[in-house]
């Protein structure tokens, strides 16, 4: 808990990947720990958890909310060169495709 808690200050930085808010809560550690909060459309009670409010649990495909614990927005993650997402890539011509739809 000290290093996750201290640990910025020391060059060390964490990032938690969860399918469920659940998944955090099996940790043990406070959500307060984490600053930086983005997810996917989840439950209305999850929402509530992150970001004391149902928004996330409105959100379209392929739109996240963001909380830095000061401001909050809604954001489409944006797809690089050589970085799949959900079936999505860049071709040569750098233009998005997605190969499950072709």
């Amino acid at each position: 808990k000290y290093i996750v808690k201290q640990g910025s200050r020391f060059g060390y930085h964490f990032l938690l990947y969860l399918n469920d808010l659940s998944d955090l809560k099996a940790t043990h550690l406070p959500q307060d720990l984490f600053r930086h909060k983005l997810a996917f459309q989840v439950s209305a009670d999850d929402s509530i958890a992150l970001f004391a409010s149902k928004i996330a649990s409105k959100l379209p495909e392929h739109i996240c909310q963001y909380s830095d614990s000061l401001e909050q927005y809604s954001l489409r993650p944006f797809i690089h060169e050589g970085v799949s997402w959900d079936g999505w890539d860049v071709d040569s011509n750098g233009e998005a495709i997605n190969s499950i739809l072709e």
